[in-house]
């Protein structure tokens, strides 16, 4: 649909304990994603249930622990690591952005001990997070961005119910006083 995106691999879920994680399982995955590949199950909050694994023993370790949930694989962007843009978008407007850095673990989240800092965010990052909210028709989203390896933004993930107090600490800007103006105002109509 337009926007740049790590390659994705949706994991097989399992239905019983007793499923067995086979290690070409692993090939596999890694021979699309290479390593250090992220491991993310579907339904979390806060980067948790977010992992990284380095190499295929830590691949096999994740893939059991979350073999059970709906989860999915990606390949690492690496060019800024610790680091991402959150993107609040409302109603088709960007409304605030932050850069989310943590120099002690590979997510960024501020959940996850990653501080935030507002930032003008450059247009062709602006460009990429209106268009993910147009794709999935998204009146209210936190879209976050990665760095590409030639500086291009990365689609990491799109919220459809993002938190924003931190955003707000850390821009200034009332995000919810503007989603509940496009909702009155949209209700209006």
């Amino acid at each position: 649909k337009g926007v740049n995106m790590p390659t994705t691999v949706f994991g097989a879920l399992c239905y019983s304990s007793k499923s067995e994680i086979k290690p070409e399982t692993a090939d596999k995955i890694a021979i699309q994603t290479g390593y250090p590949v992220v491991i993310k199950e579907s339904f979390g909050s806060l980067g948790k249930g977010v992992y990284i694994a380095r190499d295929k023993n830590e691949l096999l370790l994740v893939m059991e622990q979350v073999k059970l949930k709906p989860h999915l694989f990606q390949s690492y962007c690496g060019a800024k690591p610790g680091t991402d843009i959150r993107v609040i978008v409302i109603g088709g407007k960007v409304i605030a952005s932050m850069e989310r850095h943590n120099d002690g673990d590979f997510r960024s989240n501020i959940a996850q001990g990653g501080v935030g800092k507002a930032i003008e965010l450059p247009e062709n990052y602006k460009k990429t997070a209106l268009r993910c909210a147009e794709v999935l028709g998204l009146d209210y989203c936190g879209v976050d961005l990665l760095y590409g390896d030639n500086g291009e933004p990365v689609v990491c993930e799109v919220n459809s119910n993002a938190f924003f107090d931190g955003i707000e600490k850390v821009t200034g800007v009332n995000v919810a006083k503007a989603y509940v103006e496009h909702v009155i105002k949209t209700l209006s109509k």
